[in-house]
């Protein structure tokens, strides 16, 4: 019988955090999808879990971000779908039939919301299923999207189209296609890069960028950017001034400033602050007075997915997006990898399982 290789993480508080175990591939029920993994990236949301940031219970798989090949399949829905393809897959499931669904929420399913994230999920049982890209193989269970990727498509470029850039076309999308306003995009990481691109290819020149890691900076001009160091905004940026701020650092103490920056009637998109530590100290007059809209971006639906791949695809020469991927490193080597990744000298570290 076939076999599978896969990571199973304890905890961060565990010594050794993770183990590697080889398991029998279970039979596939219908619907679902096995794939070998190709390449998968480190997200940050990966290491917020590892190093005790976010809270998961455990044990559980990790690994979210990735490429996947078709090796079998019990699915009549994709009828495009073969064996060999190279896919991306939307990192929750939906059903498209509950309240959620229906109000354009579909990544908050209420019928399935029992199933976690892909590379979030908690093992029922040592011999539960693959569900993390940090694996040889994963199953994708029936409600879950795919996306096939084009042949000219690297695996490296195509790893975190859906988490990051998928999460960030979600995040575009609340903005109304006024080309003319002054965008602030606070963090130049992954997610901060895609925002700016997507914001560029449509046609916005005021794209304003922030980080405190000058190489991100001087990257982010080739994405169409204005890269400031964090902490000199308010000096580089009057008052009232920008129209749009998304939040894509992960970092609260961003938020006084750039409430400050935003004009009336502006809008913040919070997108990086996915974890316990973003508690805010602001009050509500801050908001009233300005008449701002705060909005969160949480993932995204199918149609995102679909979206991230076109754009992804049809803007390959336009933008350096090899220059986001650092080195790639074994399963075995996770714990490099994780080392590599937490020193922010890339965008996204690679795993080749």
């Amino acid at each position: 019988m076939a076999t599978a290789k896969r990571l199973i993480f304890l905890g961060f508080d565990k010594s050794p955090r993770c183990l590697f175990e080889t398991i029998t591939i279970p039979e596939l029920k219908d619907g679902e999808i096995l794939c070998k993994i190709r390449v998968a990236a480190i997200c940050k949301s990966d290491l917020h879990t590892i190093n005790g940031l976010r809270s998961q219970a455990v044990p559980s798989y990790l690994g979210h971000e990735c490429v996947a090949e078709v090796v079998a399949h019990k699915r009549t829905c994709n009828k495009d779908l073969q064996v060999g393809q190279r896919i991306v897959f939307s990192i929750c499931d939906s059903c498209g039939k509950c309240v959620t669904c229906l109000n354009g929420l579909p990544q908050k399913c209420t019928s399935l919301y029992c199933y976690e994230i892909y590379g979030h999920e908690r093992m029922l049982s040592m011999a539960s299923t693959l569900s993390g890209a940090y694996a040889s193989h994963i199953i994708l269970r029936a409600k879950t999207a795919v996306v096939a990727i084009t042949e000219d498509l690297p695996d490296s470029v195509a790893a975190p189209i859906n988490c990051s850039l998928a999460t960030m076309v979600s995040a575009v999308s609340k903005i109304k296609h006024d080309t003319s306003k002054t965008v602030l995009i606070q963090g130049c990481g992954a997610l901060g890069v895609y925002g700016c691109a997507l914001l560029h290819d449509a046609g916005f020149s005021k794209i304003v960028c922030s980080d405190k890691i000058p190489t991100r900076l001087k990257l982010i001009r080739n994405f169409g950017g204005i890269g400031i160091s964090a902490g000199e905004e308010q000096e580089r940026l009057e008052p009232d001034s920008v129209d749009i701020i998304i939040e894509a650092c992960g970092c609260k103490d961003v938020i006084d400033v750039g409430l400050s920056l935003l004009r009336p009637g502006g809008t913040y998109i919070f997108v990086g602050m996915v974890h316990p530590n973003s508690r805010l100290n602001l009050t509500a007059e801050k908001l009233i007075r300005k008449c701002l809209t705060i909005t969160g971006v949480h993932n995204y639906d199918p149609g995102h997915l679909e979206e991230a791949v076109a754009f992804i695809t049809r803007t390959a020469k336009k933008y350096p997006w090899g220059d986001l991927v650092g080195p790639s490193y074994s399963l075995k080597e996770f714990d490099r990898a994780v080392e590599e990744a937490v020193m922010d000298r890339f965008h996204r570290v690679l795993i080749h399982p």
